[in-house]
């Protein structure tokens, strides 16, 4: 029986997708859902997420039928009670999305009776190469010489573009488009916010000095983005609000400091933060999960590379820019990392990154705005 088939002789077959990851994992792997859906509109998926926000990125997706949230906590029995409600759904298919926690995913389809299990071949302690506990198993998209600009061609977007292939399912990664719909309520508690917290309506850009957790190594100085941020508030007369989680408060609240410019710290839901970021003209960012939030509201969005790859995850699609220091490259894969001395501190290959060489790629993509003209 081909996989097409499988699906037709259900009648509204169910599939698990498991995204173990952070916000701009679950991103790069939205555009998988509507290739799926698309290739078969009576399916229901469901997506199994970490427990780290990243449940309210899918609150207004059409396509998802139901999200479970991991526990924070992973222990046993939680593990069992896990295990025991994915069974009783009775899921066709179940998939891992890239990178993820491969072989823990792969291990609770399995003990959730899912017959037909799908994720990449991944290397663990003794493991090489290995498909434990996967029906299906499918080999990454090898890695591309490094160039500039850099090859698409192993993005996290086309690995699990490539998860559907199992299914009969292929899909040209340049129609594919990162997922984040904001609602009515999303776009007016912005609206509220700007209101209380710039008044004049500027024009906004938006930064985000920060990174996930303990991944210093991936941020560019505090001290360059204030000066960055000046120097785009002057060019284009914005009001620049400095962006991310609770925990990058200390952050932010120092790049407000150093900045002369009019600046705006934000302190608002992912929801809020995203519609937010939509109002931008245009998002400089860490590689972080909010750089993939900005390019999912089509905003043009400047991602600043060092040690990680935009092979593996550039913003995706015609918004999203990368930009690196001249004679640098990737010393990060998502195996191990390498090359990195201290974790606390950002890398040498940021440092090697100038505030000249940010603004003057951001001033040769984004025009300043033309004022509109009194009526006569």
């Amino acid at each position: 029986m081909n996989h097409p088939q499988m699906f037709r002789d259900l009648e509204r077959p169910r599939v698990l997708l498991v995204a173990l990851s952070g916000i701009g994992n679950l991103l790069m792997a939205s555009p998988l859902f509507r290739a799926f859906q698309d290739a078969n509109s009576t399916a229901e998926l469901d997506l199994l997420v970490a427990s780290r926000g990243t449940k309210s990125v899918l609150e207004a997706n059409p396509r998802v039928r139901r999200v479970f949230a991991g526990s924070p906590k992973p222990n046993i029995r939680a593990l069992r009670k896990l295990t025991g409600i994915l069974r009783r759904e009775r899921y066709a298919v179940g998939i891992v999305t890239y990178p993820g926690q491969l072989i823990l995913s792969a291990a609770l389809l399995r003990l959730a009776s899912i017959p037909r299990r799908i994720g990449h071949r991944y290397s663990w302690t003794f493991l090489r190469d290995s498909g434990l506990f996967f029906s299906d198993p499918v080999p990454e998209a090898p890695l591309p010489a490094f160039t500039i600009p850099a090859s698409a061609a192993a993005h996290d977007v086309v690995q699990n573009l490539g998860l559907l292939q199992p299914l009969g399912i292929t899909v040209d990664p340049g129609t594919a488009r990162y997922e984040f719909p904001l609602t009515t309520d999303d776009r007016a508690h912005a609206d509220a916010w700007l209101t209380q917290h710039d008044p004049g309506g500027h024009t906004l850009i938006g930064l985000h000095p920060g990174s996930y957790g303990d991944l210093a190594y991936k941020r560019w100085p505090a001290e360059r983005f204030a000066e960055l941020g000046d120097r785009l508030a002057e060019r284009y007369h914005a009001t620049v609000l400095v962006i991310g989680g609770p925990e990058e408060r200390a952050l932010k609240a120092e790049v407000g400091a150093r900045m002369h410019a009019r600046s705006v710290m934000v302190d608002a839901p992912l929801r809020v933060t995203a519609a937010l970021i939509a109002r931008c003209l245009c998002f400089v960012s860490n590689d972080s999960g909010l750089m993939h939030v900005a390019v999912a509201q089509s905003v043009p969005t400047f991602g600043l590379f060092g040690p990680t790859d935009e092979r593996r995850t550039a913003p995706w699609g015609p918004n999203g820019h990368v930009i690196r220091a001249a004679g640098t490259q990737p010393t990060y894969d998502v195996q191990r990392l390498r090359n990195i001395r201290d974790r606390n501190a950002p890398d040498s290959s940021l440092l090697a990154l100038s505030v000249e060489a940010v603004a003057r790629a951001v001033s040769v993509t984004v025009q300043v705005p033309v004022p509109p003209r009194e009526p006569h």
